[in-house]
C-alpha cells in the first residue's frame, strides 16, 4: 500500500514539474540549461549551435567511435586542449557524473565497467527533466523514439543495449484461455479485434 502511494505521489510531482515547466516555456522564458554544443541566441531564450562546442562534440564522437573508453577519450580531449561547456578540463575519473536513472543497478553496472567516477540519482517519472534543468549530468533511460529527448534538448550519446518487450504464455492457459490470449495479443498489437 505504502509503495503505490509513494509511486502515486512521485507521478503527481511528476506531473506537476511538467505543468510548470510548460507553463514557463508558454510565456517565453528559458528553462533549462544549454546544452553542449549550443549557447543562447542574442534573444536569450533560442539555443544556436556554438561552433566550437560542435566541434568538440564531434571530435568525442569520433573517438567513441574508434572504440576508445571514456577515460581515454577524456584524456585525448585535453591533450587536445578541449573543454567542457562549463571551461574545466574532461576528468570522468576526476569528478563523478551525475547519473539520473530510474534503472540503477543497470547504469552502475554500466559505469562500474567503464571505471567512471559516478553518482547514482535514483529518479522517477520524467527523467529527461532532471538533465534539462541541470540536475544531472547525465540520465539513463528507456528510448523509443526520442522525440522526447530532443523535446528536451537533450541528445542520446549511446545506446546500453536495446530491449523490447515480450509476452510470455504459459501453456495451460494458452490451451484453456486461447479467444482472450488472442485479443488482447491483437490490442497489443494495434490490431482490435471486437469483443
Amino acid at each position: 500500500m505504502l509503495a503505490a502511494l509513494a509511486e502515486f505521489e512521485r507521478d503527481l510531482i511528476s506531473e506537476r514539474a511538467k505543468g510548470a515547466l510548460a507553463h514557463m516555456k508558454s510565456q517565453g522564458r528559458r528553462v533549462g540549461e544549454v546544452p553542449m554544443g549550443f549557447r543562447l541566441a542574442d534573444d536569450g531564450l533560442h539555443p544556436v549551435e556554438d561552433p566550437v562546442e560542435q566541434e568538440t562534440l564531434r571530435v568525442i564522437r569520433v573517438l567513441r567511435s574508434s572504440r576508445k573508453t571514456w577515460a581515454q577519450i577524456a584524456e585525448e580531449m585535453n591533450r587536445m586542449g578541449l573543454f567542457t561547456k562549463k571551461g574545466r578540463p574532461f576528468a570522468p575519473n576526476g569528478h563523478p557524473v551525475v547519473v539520473g536513472t530510474k534503472y540503477r543497478r543497470m547504469a552502475r553496472k554500466y559505469f562500474d565497467d567503464r571505471r567512471i567516477a559516478h553518482e547514482i540519482v535514483p529518479l522517477a517519472g520524467s527523467v529527461e527533466l532532471a538533465a534539462a534543468l541541470g540536475l544531472t549530468d547525465v540520465v539513463v533511460d528507456l528510448i523509443e523514439t526520442g522525440s522526447t529527448i530532443a523535446a528536451n534538448g537533450l541528445e542520446e550519446i549511446e545506446t546500453i543495449f536495446p530491449s523490447s518487450a515480450t509476452m510470455i504464455v504459459g501453456p495451460a492457459a494458452l490451451a484453456s484461455r486461447r479467444p482472450e490470449i488472442a485479443a488482447l495479443v491483437a490490442r497489443l498489437s494495434g490490431k482490435a479485434v471486437p469483443r
